[in-house]
């Protein structure tokens, strides 16, 4: 709605609901209100809960967003890419992708699950933002990495299609809901010497071991197996593609290769 529908309609104020009226008024606020010199250095976020909408200053955002990515330089998360990307990088993730593909058509054939063989694409660079944690302390980040729709989209979706055979099989182990444990809790007794803790996350997904994960993978690969003709060492080549040859993104014209862990986005995480 542009500001002259959001006056028009405040003109016709009796031909339209009070419901009506607040939504055009509330655009028309909100027009203004960044049209205002003084708030022009702010950024329009999603929280990273609640679907809120955040208004934050811009250079807060930057420095809170710098501070993430330069604390996992530091301890080894991350490495700062200083080769050209069009040049160097591009070319490179390609001419893997390339490679993955060439072994990887034949069985995807076989299955049935294409026509027509896969085919080179180009590698879009993933970008970096964060979404403020409105309900916690000081407000920080969570960062995420637009990985959606980039190179290897097809492919990267069939993969975690088959990943879920897996996860579905290791799900007897989550707890999926309060009714779920309520017969425990019911017969649970609460010693004197019993301690109730409480454990959480810190940047979850730098922290998952992909080592370990793969061999998981490998270990319990016979579920997949059942439903495609794509042997072991072939899937896992593929998912290192999406996990170790390709996690590069960039952030306000700055490169980052991500050495650890998984980006919060990529589809597969």
């Amino acid at each position: 709605m542009t500001g002259d529908d959001a006056q028009e309609c405040t003109s016709k104020k009796d031909e339209i609901t009070e419901a009506q009226f607040y939504v055009y008024e509330l655009g028309r606020r909100t027009l203004s209100f960044l049209k205002e010199a003084k708030n022009r250095n702010v950024i329009i976020l999603q929280a990273d809960k609640g679907g809120k909408t955040v208004i934050m200053d811009r250079n807060d955002y930057m420095r809170k967003a710098y501070s993430h990515l330069d604390e996992n330089v530091k301890i080894g998360n991350l490495l700062v890419i200083n080769d050209d990307f069009v040049s160097s990088i591009r070319p490179k993730v390609e001419e893997r992708y390339q490679q993955v593909i060439e072994r990887m058509n034949p069985y995807l054939i076989i299955d049935g699950i294409i026509k027509e063989p896969l085919r080179s694409e180009s590698f879009l660079l993933p970008l970096f933002y964060g979404c403020p944690k409105v309900h916690k302390l000081n407000v920080p980040l969570r960062p995420i990495v637009a990985s959606r729709n980039v190179i290897g989209d097809f492919l990267s979706c069939w993969l975690l299609q088959k990943l879920k055979l897996i996860a579905n099989y290791l799900s007897k182990y989550n707890v999926h809901g309060v009714a779920q444990i309520m017969p425990d809790l019911k017969s649970f007794r609460l010693e004197d010497r019993h301690k109730l803790l409480n454990f959480d996350y810190v940047s979850m997904f730098t922290n998952v071991d992909v080592s370990a994960t793969l061999s998981i993978i490998d270990e319990l690969y016979g579920f997949i197996s059942e439903t495609t003709a794509v042997p072991v060492d072939m899937f896992l080549e593929c998912l290192n593609f999406f996990i170790k040859d390709s996690t590069y993104f960039g952030f306000n014209g700055m490169l980052y290769y991500q050495t650890k862990g998984l980006a919060m986005g990529n589809n597969l995480a």
